[in-house]
């Protein structure tokens, strides 16, 4: 290497000149290679040096320009921050004024409405918004309006009634009108309330006076009203037309024609007879006059001044052919007249005669139908009035059919017959009867039913008592309705006087004008709906416990001189008479008719019931003397349909309020305690107790005297051994139960007999008879556990029982009823018959029950070889096409699910698509899709049958990475429009959805299976 090479290498090494190049550019290069040539080592380290500086410097530039924008870039994302937060509160302050423009809509709309504001819905609250607001505000007295949202509520509500002032608003509520709109209407139409538009739109009327008509009309409906109208109308034209051609009678056949027509349409009236009379005499002129021509024809012939065609003709011959046609003419005009004689006097067979025979073509073919049709409807008329009569003595014999075995029915279950046999015979013929359509044979039954009814004179006892305690509900449920009634109506008096400006009072105002026009104390039912409705209506305002907490005042605070006081100092009036005045010693059983009453109501029919067939009784005060009477109270709500009685005990008028049926004897009651028996009274003035019976001591005081010592006597003979049989001890305890204390073997022989004792034992035992056998040890246990109300034992045993509760102290009553060895070795003979009968019913119950059900077997054997019959038919038939069409679904279905990517497939049944993407994504792969056929068949499409099929795809995948194998399902199917070349109307849903989705799809496209035959 050359010498001056050799420097240059060593002072300028490659690497510094390419740096200096890309730093600082060529002409730097070139200064640094030309300096490594020319200068020497020391000078070079300075070089060296001074570009390390330069290095530095150039370093430092540019992290200075990097910084520099780096806070351009900051300063960027600043004002964009900046920007953006300004176009954030824009917005809501676009939002705030747009929620404001909204509200500002909503009032000048509402303003509008009531007619306050009459500018353009702008969303500007400008001078005329805020003027209609002051309006608004002045006209209703409110504070100056803020548009707060209970301002808003209220001009909005004000808006949609419509009402522009409270003395608006309270007329209209007092006419029953909600809107302001509906009450201009109605006035427009001449209504004064909203009632009677409402019934008037109801039936399709707008105004008032054309409404009234329809209702003096009769008519069901508008459609008939105003087909009524316009024949009333033609009828006057035509009797106009009538009556005018009757005054000119320039034609007489015109004359007779017009009348006819006006008779056609049912015209009547003392003008139009008259008219039609008239015609008549003049017709009845004019043939005379024709007679009395006919001797003079040559006058005739002048008068007529008759044109022959043969001027040779003398002018007798011509008059004497005039007269006969004049005669003729007019003697075919009074025979048409006398037809519509006739059809006036309503003689329909004569003028149809008539009519037919006498007038001719005066009577067109329509004419003449409706008088052939007047005469078969008054023969239809007939006919249907015997055919009404028939059915209504028919529905009567049927319903006396069903009241008579009923009264049987219930009788029976409490007593038995004296005839049985015959009566039984009788129920019978009665039952079959009632297949019949003949009233004579239903009726001729039941009189023999009737026939040995009367006989029985327990029977007879008994529907009189049942009629007698049907009228005493009704009359309890009515006096019932009419007290609560009065109480509303005093109550909305009160309440409106007090709250003149309550929110509700417009609706407090329509229903006190309802229940005034509403008042029918005759109608019990509607008094009972009323008084229901209103109470209704009234709890819905929230005035539920004002309500029930209101009395109706008193007439009087004190108690006028001359005043009838009953014995605690309380006045009588008509309101208390029933619970204050009578006979000591009665017991009053009064119902508790508040909400509290856990089961006491008021039926649809007005009648008072026992939700449940269940009653919770108290005595209030003391209870009675006599047993009998209680017993007598208990056993009348026995007869009330009461099945459960509960007896609470003693009860005051702080707890009555919580209890069904309060009982008392009048003098106990009178002598209580009087703050207490004041606060029973008020509660029955106000209708909260009523009175529902009253157990009256002069029908059961002796009964109870007789009860009384033949019970004593019992009792007596029981502890002297003088009495073999069985009888029963009870107990005041709320046990609901009587105890057998008899022989295991022998237990259901009691049970009947105590059972088909029970009519006449329920005067002192309604407890259920206890299936279990009791020992004298264990019953008496039972007894001081208060376990058993009743005890029924044999006379031994009662001896011991008597014995310990004498000792024990414990309180009992002898029932005076008394079972003899006979009647129980009766009652054994009934016992072994009924289970004799009841093994033989139950064997042939079995029987009949196998019979069915081989029966059922074999139906639906027969129905399943026909069905299997008809599928493989229909297989054969259309196995082909079905081949075809599952194979081209099941082929399409297979190639998409296997390898996904663009197809049909997707395009119809894109959720299945959807699924298997999802898949793919998930790394499962698709190993197999097997296909099955489901249904095939036919539907409609836009008027054209195509074929339809449903397949089965059940897709097999598998996911190495989570090592599961699985298995979905799908339902796929479609219309093949062969015609187009197109598949429509496509099916895709989860094989767990098979059935109901195929229903669903096939249910509106007519389908029709070919491949199916169902089971029903």
């Amino acid at each position: 290497m050359p010498r001056r090479a050799r420097c240059l290498h060593s002072a300028v090494s490659k690497a510094e000149v390419s740096m200096t190049v890309r730093m600082f550019g060529v002409a730097a290069g070139i200064t640094l290679v030309l300096s490594g040539m020319f200068v020497s080592s020391p000078a070079r380290a300075q070089v060296d040096g001074i570009i390390n500086l330069m290095g530095q410097a150039i370093q430092m530039d540019m992290q200075r320009q990097q910084y520099e924008r780096q806070r351009a870039y900051q300063e960027q994302q600043r004002r964009e921050a900046i920007r953006q937060e300004q176009a954030r509160r824009q917005a809501e302050i676009n939002a705030i004024r747009e929620q404001e423009a909204v509200v500002i809509r909503r009032v000048q709309t509402a303003l509008a409405e009531l007619g306050f504001y009459k500018g353009k819905i702008s969303g500007v609250r400008g001078p005329d918004t805020r003027k209609a607001e002051s309006a608004y505000c002045a006209a209703f007295g409110l504070a100056p309006f803020e548009a707060s949202d209970a301002q808003m509520a209220q001009l909005e509500a004000l808006a949609a009634k419509g009402f522009r002032s409270p003395k608006e608003a309270e007329a209209a509520a007092t006419a029953g009108f909600s809107t302001r709109k509906d009450m201009a209407a109605a006035q427009a139409g001449g209504f004064s309330t909203a009632r009677d538009y409402a019934e008037a739109r109801a039936k399709g009327f707008e105004q008032r006076e054309e409404y009234l008509l329809f209702l003096q009309s009769g008519l069901s409906d508008r459609t008939a009203f105003l087909q009524e109208r316009n024949l009333l109308v033609k009828r006057k034209e035509a009797s106009d037309a009538c009556v005018a051609a009757s005054a000119k009678f320039v034609d007489p056949a015109k004359a007779v024609e017009t009348c006819l027509d006006a008779i056609n349409l049912g015209v009547t009236g003392s003008a139009f007879t008259d008219a039609y009379a008239a015609v008549g005499q003049k017709l009845e002129a004019r043939m005379a006059e024709a007679a009395a021509l006919a001797a003079e024809p040559q006058k005739l012939a002048s008068t007529e001044k008759v044109k022959l065609k043969d001027a040779r003709k003398n002018a007798k011959d011509a008059g004497a052919g005039a007269v006969l046609e004049a005669r003729m003419r007019t003697g075919e005009l009074l025979k048409a007249h006398a037809c519509g004689e006739a059809v006036l006097n309503k003689d329909y067979p004569v003028a149809l005669s008539k009519c037919r025979v006498e007038a001719g073509d005066l009577l067109s073919v329509p004419q003449l139908a409706l008088l052939s049709t007047a005469t078969e409807q008054e023969k239809s008329e007939s006919e249907k009035a015997a055919a009404e009569q028939a059915r209504l003595a028919l529905e009567a014999a049927r319903s006396r059919a069903a009241e008579l075995l009923r009264q049987v029915e219930d009788f029976a279950s409490a007593q038995r017959f004296g005839a049985a046999v015959d009566i039984a015979k009788a129920i019978v013929a009665v039952r079959q009867s009632q297949s019949s359509d003949d009233a004579a044979t239903i009726q001729q039954a039941n009189q023999k039913l009737e026939t040995y009814l009367a006989k029985e004179v327990a029977f007879q006892t008994f529907v009189v008592e049942r009629e007698r305690n049907a009228r005493q509900l009704k009359v309890n449920a009515a006096a019932t309705a009419q007290a609560e009634l009065t109480r509303l109506q005093s109550f909305l008096q009160q309440y409106i006087a007090d709250n003149i400006l309550d929110k509700n009072i417009d609706a407090l105002l329509a229903l006190q004008a309802d229940l005034a026009a509403a008042q029918s104390p005759d109608d019990v039912e509607r008094t009972i709906r009323v008084q229901r409705d209103g109470r209704e209506r009234l709890y819905k305002l929230g005035l539920q416990a004002k309500f029930d907490a209101y009395k109706i005042p008193e007439t009087s605070a004190a108690i006028a001189k001359g005043t009838e006081v009953a014995g605690n100092g309380l006045a009588v009036n008509v309101a208390n008479e029933a619970l204050l005045k009578g006979e000591g010693r009665d017991v009053l059983v009064l119902g508790n008719f508040t909400a509290w009453a856990p089961h006491l109501i008021i039926n649809l029919v007005g009648e008072t019931a026992f939700d449940g067939r269940r009653a919770t009784t108290c005595w209030f005060g003391d209870e009675a003397r006599a047993p009998e009477s209680t017993r007598a109270a208990l056993q009348r709500l026995k007869a009330m349909g009461v099945d459960e009685i509960v007896e609470t005990g003693r009860c005051d008028a702080g707890t009555v309020g919580r209890i069904d049926v309060v009982l008392l004897q009048r003098d106990r009651f009178l002598a209580s305690d009087l703050v207490a028996a004041r606060a029973l009274v008020e509660r029955f003035e106000k209708g909260d107790v009523r009175l529902l019976h009253v157990v009256a001591w002069s029908e059961i005081g002796a009964t109870a005297q007789n009860d009384d010592g033949t019970a004593r006597t019992i009792e007596a003979d029981i502890g002297a051994g003088a009495r073999a049989g069985f009888g029963l001890i009870t107990f005041k305890t709320s046990a609901n139960r009587v105890c057998l204390v008899v022989a295991e073997a022998e237990l259901p022989v009691h049970e009947l007999v105590v059972t088909e004792r029970r009519n006449g034992l329920d005067r002192f035992v309604t407890a259920d008879v206890v299936r279990a056998r009791f020992t004298v040890e264990r019953v008496f246990v039972s007894i001081q556990r208060q376990e058993c109300s009743a005890v029924y034992a044999e006379q031994a045993d009662l001896k011991a029982l008597l014995t310990g509760l004498q000792r024990a102290k414990l309180t009992y009553a002898v029932v005076p009823v008394w079972l003899s060895p006979d009647d129980i070795s009766a009652a054994a003979a009934r016992r072994a018959e009924l289970d004799r009968q009841q093994q033989a019913e139950l064997a042939s119950r079995k029987q009949t029950a196998e019979g069915l059900q081989q029966l059922e077997a074999e139906k639906q054997a027969e129905q399943e070889r026909v069905r299997a019959a008809r599928q493989a038919e229909l297989r054969t038939r259309y196995g082909q096409e079905a081949a075809a069409a599952t194979n081209e679904l099941a082929d399409l279905s297979r190639r998409f699910f296997a390898s996904g990517g663009s197809s049909p497939f997707r395009e119809l049944f894109p959720r299945a698509a959807q699924w298997r993407d999802r898949r793919e994504a998930d790394h499962w792969d698709f190993t197999d899709t097997d296909t099955a056929l489901v249904d095939y068949g036919t539907a409609e499409w836009k008027g054209r049958r195509t074929e339809v099929v449903f397949i089965e795809a059940r897709v097999s995948t598998r996911n190495r990475a989570l090592g599961e194998n699985a298995t979905t399902c799908f339902v796929l199917g479609y219309l093949i429009d062969a015609e187009f070349k197109v598949r429509r109307d496509p099916l895709e849903l989860p094989c767990a959805d098979e059935a109901s989705g195929i229903t669903a799809w096939t249910s509106g496209r007519a389908f029709e299976s070919r491949w199916l035959v169902s089971a029903n």
